[in-house]
């Protein structure tokens, strides 16, 4: 009664399991290389903006390669290769860059710490001329060092934690800053387009001042950032700030600026 019934039905249901094995094979093939191509960018984030599309083709080349079945097997570890190739350089780059900077980075956020938990908390506000770069949002600095002021970056820089003194000149009207050659500045989450407005003329940042950069250059820094020179000069939009605080690399501490007579 069941001879041939039974096989008829007994195919189908043996195949059942193996299709869904495959099609579970396919997912994880697909949540692997998703969950990869954000690691590859995210240890490339510095470089995006040179190589993107580079990247994004390589990620494809990868997707193709895994997922067609007209190529052999051994084919498929081409695409692997090469990815693993960038990914390492990056990764290497990435990574002694940031260990470089590592120890001078925490000098300056340590000094920073200190400095504001000295001042009253009475939430006006307070400008850093020279924050360190890795503290890259002051509203969320704020709140996760239990201050209760308005914490606004004039300027960051990157480079050493000591050196010979930075010149700081504060007027009613404006500031001037000349930091240490072994020092650059940086403008953290500030679109590049933006930037490169330095190079040809001044930056308005509204509510703050206008910034020059007497001294920048067309060269760029050895991680990407562009060049501007030692000489930082603000115009301010209002009065004078009521608090600024600026970084001494002799001491590798922040100390309060007053107007110079």
């Amino acid at each position: 009664m069941g001879g041939p019934g039974c096989c008829g039905l007994a195919g189908p249901a043996r195949a059942l399991p193996r299709t869904a094995k495959e099609g579970s094979k396919a997912a994880g093939d697909f949540i692997g290389l998703g969950v990869g191509g954000l690691c590859f960018c995210l240890l490339t984030r510095p470089q995006t903006r040179f190589g993107a599309s580079l990247y994004a083709f390589l990620l494809l080349f990868l997707a193709y390669f895994l997922f067609a079945n007209v190529w052999p097997k051994i084919w498929k570890l081409v695409p692997v290769a090469i990815l693993s190739f960038v990914t390492l350089i990056r990764a290497g780059n990435f990574l002694s860059h940031a260990i470089a900077n590592l120890a001078p980075e925490r000098n300056g956020e340590t000094a920073l710490y200190a400095a504001l938990r000295a001042l009253p908390q009475d939430g006006s506000p307070v400008f850093i001329v020279n924050a360190p770069t890795m503290l890259s949002s002051p509203r969320f600095l704020a709140a996760a060092w239990h201050l209760k002021r308005d914490i606004i970056f004039m300027a960051q820089f990157r480079g050493c934690p000591h050196a010979e003194a930075a010149r700081y000149e504060l007027s009613p009207t404006s500031l001037s800053v000349v930091i240490p050659s072994c020092a650059s500045y940086v403008l953290a989450s500030v679109p590049d387009e933006i930037q490169s407005k330095a190079l040809t003329g001044d930056l308005v940042r509204p509510g703050i001042g206008t910034y020059q950069f007497p001294d920048t250059s067309d060269k760029r820094l050895k991680d990407g950032d562009i060049d501007f020179g030692r000489e930082l000069r603000i115009r301010f939009a209002a009065s004078l700030p009521p608090t600024i605080l600026a970084y001494d690399w002799q001491d590798g501490t922040y100390r309060r600026l007053a107007p110079t007579l």
